[in-house]
């Protein structure tokens, strides 16, 4: 029997990090997924195949987080079509390799959220991964897809932002956003200023 003591203090960081490796996995997954339909998305648009094919062989499909990521791609597809261009062209400015990515990956995701919490910025975060993980894919290297799902779960846990993830009703909550898609997407949009901001900052080296 515990006794508020040294025990309980083991058993409460047993429980919480079992608590933050699930929101690990569940959170990869959502990505992977979210990814896979994103691609389908634009798959008139661009040659994706060969990159479908890809996210097909690392995803794991359970009914509940595809819904949930099928969902993130319709609400952040417009986001991707309107600013692709913009996003690979950061991403090419910052050339961003094995050693620095993830580096670069924080930073950003630091910067969208330095001010608040918002399914739009979220949306927005996963927006950049998804564009990183293109980019990276067109230069060459494959079977990345995983690290970037795995950078973007490490950064919501680390972050604490899976807190307040959870306290919206977790990611199943994004299944009731369909009415206000285009809100939470306007709300998306206003983050590209936060992204020029750190881009500057980034490249001034401070």
């Amino acid at each position: 029997m515990a006794t508020g003591g040294r025990e309980d203090t083991t058993d409460n960081a047993a429980v919480l990090e079992s608590e933050e490796e699930q929101v690990r996995q569940q959170t990869e997954e959502i990505f992977l997924n979210y990814a896979f339909h994103i691609t389908q998305l634009r798959s008139e648009d661009e040659d994706s195949r060969p990159l479908v094919n890809e996210i097909e062989d690392v995803r794991q499909v359970n009914s509940n987080l595809d819904k949930v990521g099928y969902q993130l791609a319709l609400i952040g597809d417009d986001l991707n079509k309107r600013y692709e261009e913009y996003f690979d062209d950061i991403l090419m400015n910052l050339n961003p390799n094995l050693d620095n990515a993830y580096d670069y990956f924080r930073k950003i995701a630091s910067s969208v959220f330095e001010t608040g919490v918002n399914w739009g910025r979220v949306v927005a975060l996963l927006g950049f991964g998804y564009r990183l993980a293109v980019y990276v894919w067109k230069n060459g290297r494959r079977k990345f897809l995983r690290t970037i799902a795995q950078w973007l779960a490490r950064y919501l846990v680390e972050s604490r932002i899976y807190r307040w993830i959870e306290g919206q009703g977790g990611w199943a909550a994004v299944l009731k956003l369909t009415n206000n898609s285009i809100r939470y997407v306007l709300m998306a949009l206003g983050v590209v200023l936060i992204f020029q901001f750190v881009i500057k900052r980034l490249g001034s080296g401070s």
